[in-house]
């Protein structure tokens, strides 16, 4: 059991040595499950994620249509001189038709500073989940984890999740190539999940075609330090998900539609993958 440990230790320390290595040669941003790069106006973001069930697993029940996640986020610029501050704001909540339950998410605020060179741009960004979030709603996290399992902390109960992040992206014609990675920590022991010290990390790829921009991301964290692979917790020592999609580009209000799903077998045995919808407004 310990040489199993000590090598799967071994393990993450080499993938996360590469992951840092190659981390300035690859590129980011966020729509579907990555995070928001600053813009030079303000940008309030609404999210839905419908999960699909297992009717299996849930024994033929299904959510009702609007049942699902909804994040209410906002990304604002307060200061602009060579290079760009952001400040950003997230609010999620649950809505379970199943249990008739609402489960309110963890509050995230962050600061952003954006440079660019040229076609090249970082991004460096620190913020915190606050542990404003309902810890009595099992039912309703189970489905809300394994249906955005890269953003738990949004839907982790009562926890304090402290976090630094690196994104750098290229434009190259008419493909972007992003990639972002962080290093995180979550804090308490009144959540659904015990204190776990992780490193989050994804890439994407665009192709813009007129008015809209077809995207792929592969998004994904390592726990580093405390409790994973725990039933009661839904938290694996790696997980994965990818999401494709497309976005209409033009005007104030730009609408997403893609799909979901999380590549970790342990998380789909009771949620399948989940369609989202997003819609974005600019402010002048």
């Amino acid at each position: 059991m310990m040489k199993m440990q000590r090598k799967r230790s071994i393990k993450r320390g080499i993938i996360s040595g590469m992951l840092f290595l190659f981390l300035p040669l690859l590129a980011s941003a966020q729509w579907f499950m990555l995070q928001e790069w600053p813009g030079d106006r303000t940008r309030i973001t609404l999210k839905f994620l419908h999960p699909n069930l297992d009717q299996t697993y849930y024994y033929q029940k299904s959510l009702s249509l609007f049942s699902g996640i909804y994040d209410l986020s906002i990304n604002t610029p307060i200061y602009n001189s060579n290079g760009r501050v952001n400040f950003e704001a997230s609010f999620p909540i649950a809505i379970n038709s199943i249990s008739n339950e609402t489960m309110r998410g963890n509050l995230y605020l962050g600061i952003q500073w954006k440079h660019s060179r040229k076609k090249n741009n970082s991004i460096f960004s620190v913020g915190a989940y606050l542990p404003t979030g309902t810890d009595d709603r099992w039912h309703t996290f189970f489905i809300a984890m394994p249906t955005d399992p890269i953003n738990f902390p949004k839907y982790a109960g009562k926890m304090w999740d402290f976090r630094v992040n690196y994104l750098t992206y290229a434009s190259l014609g008419k493909f972007e190539l992003g990639y972002e990675m962080g290093l995180a920590m979550s804090i308490g022991d009144e959540g659904y999940i015990e204190s776990i010290a992780y490193l989050p990390y994804g890439f994407y790829g665009a192709f813009r075609a007129g008015d809209f921009t077809f995207r792929t991301e592969l998004a994904g964290f390592f726990v580093l330090l405390g409790a994973a692979g725990d039933e009661d917790t839904s938290i694996e020592p790696s997980t994965n998900s990818i999401a494709v999609g497309v976005r209409y580009g033009r005007g104030s209000i730009r609408p997403s539609i893609f799909y979901m799903r999380c590549l970790t077998k342990e998380l789909r045995h009771a949620v399948k993958d989940a369609l989202g919808f997003q819609l974005q407004f600019l402010l002048k």
